[in-house]
């Protein structure tokens, strides 16, 4: 009877992070203001699940849009590329890591110099993601994303 409370209780948890994390990457694409980027952020506090890393620190990093204050809005940009590199440097086979810091990359100032590992990142994805474990309709969104990174970029 234990074993089947135990197993129970694992199948309720996996679904309950399976479930945050897909809220997770649907709300991180709607953030196009500040409302919502407030709204994210106090979605991911309550997201126990690593894969949420990279979409966490990201936010973050775009705190820095909604700052008047320089030294803050670089405070919040590298604080939140700091935590994003050690992510991808702990999980360098993470794709939707590698796509988060591409659409960071696509989108920071030039002068900020964070944009070497652009093409890397966008060439990693594009070979791996039909093989990845994703759900279809977000390997879709990812795809259909990185084709307008790119046709973005040779512009």
């Amino acid at each position: 009877m234990r074993w089947i409370i135990a197993i129970g209780f694992y199948v309720s948890s996996v679904a309950l992070l399976a479930q945050q994390i897909a809220e997770v990457r649907e709300q991180f694409h709607t953030i196009n203001n500040e409302e919502r980027l407030m709204a994210f952020i106090k979605l991911t506090t309550e997201v126990n699940d690593s894969k949420a890393t990279p979409y966490i620190e990201a936010a973050n990093m775009q705190m820095a849009r909604y700052t008047a204050n320089p030294i803050k809005k670089l405070k919040y940009f590298n604080e939140g590329k700091k935590q994003l590199e050690l992510y991808i440097d702990k999980n360098p086979f993470d794709i939707e890591a590698r796509y988060v810091r591409a659409l960071v990359q696509s989108e920071v100032p030039d002068f900020l110099n964070y944009n070497e590992q652009f093409d890397s990142d966008i060439s990693y994805i594009l070979d791996n993601i039909d093989s990845s474990l994703l759900p279809p309709e977000y390997k879709n969104t990812i795809k259909e994303t990185i084709n307008q990174l790119v046709k973005k970029q040779q512009l």
